[in-house]
């Protein structure tokens, strides 16, 4: 029993120790394991980075000179804050590390392309843009473009006949035709909304794929994690004669030759 003593002694002494550093704050609310992070909201935080392709390879991708990303957080115990977004000027292998907790599956966007202006297509829907315009010059000759069924399931050919010039809609209308196209013949606004940010991404060149989510259980029991992204080459890309079919968000030499994106 005696030799036992020692050592009960010294772990009280270490335990009365670490209450006195109570005070300190750096120690108190934060710690390092591992390289992942227990923060004051209690949830583990594993850095996860990514980085921006490089363009020297495709000389069409002088033009682009932008990135946007966004990881929005979910779940039952994610923090409701869990939302980061950037949009910027590219840089060429910029590299991101972010911080995100284990408890949150995220839903990554992440977009590269021309900064200015206002994306039109990303808002545009029946509801609040295309039935008024129906309402005020369509619906005389044309009753059941009201329905958005009817409409949508014939949107090809409308939009067609619209920008040859039928019904004499103003340039503005035909645009909004146009725009309601490229979106995929919304009824409604999507949920959630774009934001500001991705809205001033008016040009994407290349986009990861739309239902691309980042699960919390990959991130349990990691020091680390890359965040490896195809992104894909988008059809205002090709437009601008970009011929890269595919880049990686993390590393840009490992662009792969692939022809068909999913």
């Amino acid at each position: 029993m005696g030799a036992k003593l020692p050592i009960i002694i010294s772990f009280m002494s270490l335990t009365l120790g670490l209450l006195a550093c109570g005070e300190n704050k750096a120690n108190y609310r934060k710690g390092t394991i591992g390289g992942a992070e227990a923060i004051s909201d209690n949830l583990l935080r594993i850095p996860v980075n990514f980085k921006l392709p490089n363009r020297s390879g495709d000389p069409a991708l002088a033009s682009m000179n932008a990135y946007y990303y966004r990881l929005q957080g979910s779940g039952a115990d994610c923090p409701t804050t869990e939302d980061k977004e950037e949009l910027a000027p590219y840089e060429d292998d910029k590299e991101f590390i972010l911080r995100l907790s284990e408890v949150c599956d995220y839903k990554v966007t992440i977009k590269l392309g021309v900064m200015g202006g206002t994306a039109l297509a990303a808002t545009v829907n029946f509801d609040q843009n295309i039935r008024d315009i129906v309402s005020a010059n369509c619906v005389s000759c044309h009753e059941t473009y009201s329905d958005f069924k009817e409409l949508a399931g014939k949107g090809d050919l409308v939009v067609q006949r619209v920008e040859a010039g039928h019904g004499d809609l103003k340039d503005s209308d035909i645009a909004t035709f146009l725009a309601w196209k490229d979106g995929g013949f919304l009824e409604k606004n999507p949920n959630p909304l774009p934001t500001e940010k991705e809205l001033g991404m008016s040009t994407v060149y290349y986009r990861n794929n739309n239902d691309d989510v980042l699960m919390g259980i990959y991130l349990k029991s990691r020091t680390q994690y890359e965040l490896r992204r195809s992104l894909w080459l988008q059809t205002e890309g090709k437009a601008a004669g970009a011929s890269t079919p595919e880049f990686l968000s993390y590393d840009a030499e490992s662009s792969s030759p692939a022809t068909t994106a999913p």
